[in-house]
């Protein structure tokens, strides 16, 4: 006796509970990539191809998933009034779940813009010997509208101020401020003078520029010092990462070998270069730039990533630089860094592509702290780069 043939109708049930299946987890697991799938890299999910770039914009992804899920909603609910199946259903309750949790990371780490370094907004930070509380210990001045610095240096006062005179040049042995700033200037030789005129009003301690055109370190310093900012020395570059401390403000100076750890480094430096600086009082520096991502070879990425993020398990370590991803990704969201953006209420912000609003782009550049370091984020800005994809980032950061 022959068996009873199996209804055209009943596969097709049994194949749209399965595609739906698929796509539910599909959705679901872009909130957790490292926890939900098996891992598709050594260092977790959330570095490997798609999930690396879905992570990194959660506005478009979230919108997306959620638009996705009021449609399939909206659907299903039509077919199972018409006697169909709830698959339909159950993939629009995924999609429109996975969308929220995007969207509220975003919203969560604050996706407005950080203020912009310009002649209304950026003010001439105190002293390095002043206390930083009150007034001192934010950088309000970026959003109180006070005077420019940009406009006093024009007329030929030091940066600093008194700071900068009391020891004729020398840096204070116990600052109470440093101000950070990074760049990505993607191969560039020449120096904008509008780069020139942010980073004089911002007058940062630290500049680390990434992937700088040969000549650009040496130009930036020569223009800074004309319009009465610095004096500057350039530290030995790895790789194009350069990196510009002021001699006035700060006693940075290359660190010994081996003075901070990475498990997870499986080289020397990162892709894009790294350089490890320390002034002798407790702080070390670490500025770097993170290999460009490459879905056909993510390797070199995901190896400088994991080891940005094992860094932060030094003591007293400040990370500076293009990190060419978000906090949301593994190696990052699992460490004991803390992401100055993400505490200063803007770090969906996104600094690339800076072709986009911010609340649509990634936050590549970053300054992070070790969990114990004293220095605590005062006030973030951020400047355009011309013909930079990027946004340059200013941080201030208090003791």
């Amino acid at each position: 006796m022959s068996e009873p043939r199996r209804s055209p109708l009943r596969l097709l049930r049994v194949a749209a509970w399965c595609l739906a299946g698929a796509l539910s987890f599909g959705a679901l697991s872009t909130t957790a990539p490292d926890t939900l799938t098996p891992n598709l890299a050594k260092f977790g999910s959330s570095t490997a191809f798609p999930y690396s770039q879905l992570i990194d914009f959660p506005i478009m992804t979230g919108v997306t998933l959620a638009l996705l899920g009021i449609i399939f909603l909206g659907v299903g609910v039509w077919r199972v009034r018409a006697g169909g199946t709830a698959a339909l259903l159950v993939f629009g309750l995924a999609a429109g779940l996975a969308g929220g949790v995007h969207i509220y990371r975003a919203v969560d780490a604050g996706l407005t813009s950080p203020p912009r370094v310009v002649a209304a907004e950026a003010t001439a930070a105190p002293t390095q010997g002043e206390v930083a509380d009150g007034e001192g210990a934010t950088d309000g001045a970026n959003a109180e509208g006070e005077k420019p610095d940009g406009e006093s240096r024009a007329e030929g006062e030091k940066p600093d101020g008194e700071g900068a005179a009391e020891g004729e040049g020398a840096a204070p042995a116990v600052p109470t401020r440093l101000v950070l700033a990074q760049l990505n200037v993607e191969g560039d030789t020449a120096v904008h003078d509008a780069i020139v005129r942010d980073l004089v009003r911002a007058a940062p301690d630290v500049v680390v520029i990434a992937n700088a055109g040969e000549g650009y370190a040496q130009a930036l310093v020569d223009k800074m010092v004309e319009r009465k900012l610095g004096p500057f020395d350039i530290q030995p570059n790895t790789g194009n990462l350069f990196v510009i401390s002021n001699t006035a403000t700060t006693n940075f100076r290359v660190a010994s070998t081996g003075s901070i750890s990475s498990d997870q480094n499986l080289g020397a430096v990162t892709q894009g270069g790294a350089l490890v600086l320390t002034d002798g009082a407790g702080t070390s520096l670490y500025a770097v730039a993170v290999a460009e991502r490459d879905r056909k070879d993510m390797a070199p990425f995901q190896r400088d990533i994991a080891a940005v993020g094992s860094m932060c398990d030094n003591s007293g370590l400040i990370v500076v630089g293009d990190l060419s991803t978000s906090m949301a990704s593994g190696p990052l969201k699992h460490s004991q860094c803390r992401d100055a953006a993400t505490e200063l209420g803007h770090g969906a912000a996104g600094t690339w592509p800076a072709s986009v609003p911010a609340w649509l782009g990634v936050p590549r550049a970053h300054v992070l702290l070790s969990s114990d370091t004293v220095w605590q984020p005062a006030a973030i800005a951020s400047f355009e780069i011309p013909r930079s994809a990027h946004r340059g980032l200013v941080v201030t950061l208090s003791r």
